[in-house]
């Protein structure tokens, strides 16, 4: 449309031609009508003409309105995409801060899995050995010991299965 407006609000070069037949009305042409339009392709005068004609439109104040507007309209969309590719900038960087964040997450969460199997693992050990220590001076029962850390087991689990859930939800994003 600006273009359309900056072309309409611009000077106009035609070019103009054209060819003019006529009958001269003499003694010598044609004497009644019916002749006179029998020979039409056959005149007395030929007259053929060539010319440019420059057109400026000064003080065209519909055009340059126009032109205004469409200049307008323009700035406005160029601020409306720079607001869209400004948004779906930031949408991608915070997705990707997500998924990083998300990515840290699992590793941490697998490192405690890892630590919980770790420690449930030594405590089976000192429990077949006889030898699982009490922690908790209320809890006399050894295998509190162990119920406890089988809780931390599956805790550690669940929270692996969490992070892998939001790490998978960050990579859709």
């Amino acid at each position: 449309n600006l273009k359309f407006e900056e072309n309409q609000a611009k000077p106009d070069l035609k070019i103009v031609a054209g060819i003019t037949y006529t009958q001269n009305n003499s003694t010598f042409g044609y004497r009644d009508q019916g002749s006179s339009l029998g020979h039409v392709l056959k005149p007395d005068a030929k007259n053929n003409f060539i010319g440019l004609q420059y057109h400026v439109p000064w003080g065209n104040k519909p055009a340059e309105e126009r032109l205004r507007q469409a200049r307008q309209t323009y700035l406005e969309t160029e601020k409306g995409t720079l607001k869209v590719v400004n948004q779906v900038e930031k949408r991608v960087t915070d997705a990707l801060s997500s998924l990083n964040t998300a990515r840290k997450r699992v590793e941490l969460s697998r490192k405690n899995r890892d630590s919980a199997e770790k420690s449930y693992k030594a405590v089976v050990d000192l429990w077949n050995q006889g030898r699982v220590p009490d922690l908790e001076k209320d809890k006399s029962n050894p295998a509190f010991v162990l119920l406890r850390r089988n809780n931390d087991i599956l805790n550690a689990r669940f929270l692996l299965i969490d992070a892998l859930t939001a790490y998978k939800q960050a990579e859709t994003e």
